[in-house]
């Protein structure tokens, strides 16, 4: 797991999540029931239940956050309803991809830690494949099979979301929470946002 990555449960199956640390982090989880996809007609069976932080998902993940700070300012039911939609209409469910080992797995695991302690830094590859013991080319193509994006994008990913809850939840202007995300311009924040969340940032924050 990972900011902003989903797990999906299949019927019967038991698993469970352990933290680095003693506070644990903040996590929403959603408990549907076998009629719930018998209704709606879809196969209760996921393939894939590791689910990476895609640009697709993203508002959804914004309204997340946003729903375990101010549960009451997020309609948690229609929410319910728009995640697994969202899900399933991405395809992101069917396994298309070999399964990577649990040491590698633990690897990037480790790595989006790092990653998520120090997005205020500049962090090039050089660092983080230092940080895991590996070298740069080996920890680019494990990093992509565990997450399906590069590390650049699981970067420019993680701060446009914490641009984004900053925008909804914050007074400060358009310009600060650029500069604040890593961005040297507004425009540069202003493209890649609206690639990411498929409306400006001023727009987004007035949702």
């Amino acid at each position: 797991m990972s900011p902003g990555a989903l797990v999906l449960g299949n019927p019967g199956q038991y698993f469970e999540c352990g933290h680095a640390h003693g506070a644990g982090d903040r996590c929403l989880a959603f408990y549907y029931a076998p009629e719930f996809f018998a209704r709606a007609r879809i196969a209760a069976t996921f393939l894939n239940q590791s689910i990476p932080a895609l640009a697709g998902l993203a508002p959804l993940i914004v309204k997340a956050l946003r729903a375990i700070d101010c549960p009451d300012k997020v309609g948690l039911e229609e929410f319910s309803y728009e995640l697994p939609a969202a899900i399933l209409d991405l395809g992101v469910t069917r396994q298309t991809r070999p399964s990577p080992s649990a040491a590698d797995e633990r690897r990037i695991s480790e790595a989006l830690r790092f990653i998520e302690a120090n997005l205020s830094e500049p962090l090039p590859l050089a660092r983080l494949a230092a940080h895991a013991k590996l070298s740069e080319f080996h920890f680019l193509r494990i990093f992509k099979q565990v997450t399906q994006v590069t590390p650049h994008q699981y970067i420019l990913r993680a701060r446009l979301r914490q641009a984004a809850v900053r925008l909804q939840t914050g007074s400060d202007r358009v310009l600060e929470v650029a500069l604040d995300a890593g961005f040297g311009d507004l425009s540069n924040f202003n493209h890649a946002f609206r690639a990411e969340f498929g409306v400006s940032p001023k727009q987004f924050g007035k949702i």
